[in-house]
């Protein structure tokens, strides 16, 4: 797996590097932050990608949490939030959630994961609804707004997942 790790941070280097210079030539506007944070959930997702499948489970977690990690900053960059404690709150549960989810497709016959999970990811739903007072359609919207805001991201993050599918295909 350090090999696999070596390879991700590569990959993420390298994004990283084409994305500088795309904003230096103004072809995409983020700041420094957003950039690290998209590299966050890429690092994330190629390193939970990698990892399914492989008994790699603390990858799988850390993978998970890097990724929610660059998503929850990257809401908190796109829309301008304070991190205090009320935004911070519900993040601590719906993160480790994510991991534990994680942890479950790896291996989907240990139901506990997904029961920890669960519990996680409605602790966290619950202080958001509590404390923020954002319903589903103000949630679907930020979600929509982050997606128009990082289409090029998306896009590169496919493509490098479909050019990281095709080589493990090649491999087989």
């Amino acid at each position: 797996m350090k090999n696999k790790q070596s390879e991700i941070l590569k990959l993420v280097f390298i994004f990283l590097a084409i994305s500088y210079l795309l904003n230096l030539l103004n072809f995409i506007n983020l700041k420094n932050s957003e950039l690290v944070n998209i590299a966050m959930m890429l690092y994330g997702i190629l390193t939970v990608y990698f990892s399914l499948g492989e008994s790699a489970k603390i990858n799988v977690f850390l993978g998970s949490i890097i990724f929610m990690s660059g998503f929850i900053l990257s809401l908190a960059n796109t829309f301008d939030i304070q991190l205090n404690l009320a935004y911070i709150m519900p993040v601590l549960f719906i993160i480790p959630g994510t991991g534990f989810l994680m942890l479950y497709f790896d291996n989907t016959h240990d139901k506990i994961l997904l029961l920890i999970s669960i519990v996680f990811l409605i602790i966290g739903t619950i202080i958001i609804s509590v404390i923020q007072s954002i319903n589903l359609t103000l949630l679907s919207f930020i979600l929509f707004e982050i997606a128009k805001s990082y289409w090029f991201f998306i896009v590169l993050a496919i493509g490098f997942i479909a050019g990281i599918q095709i080589q493990k295909t090649k491999r087989k």
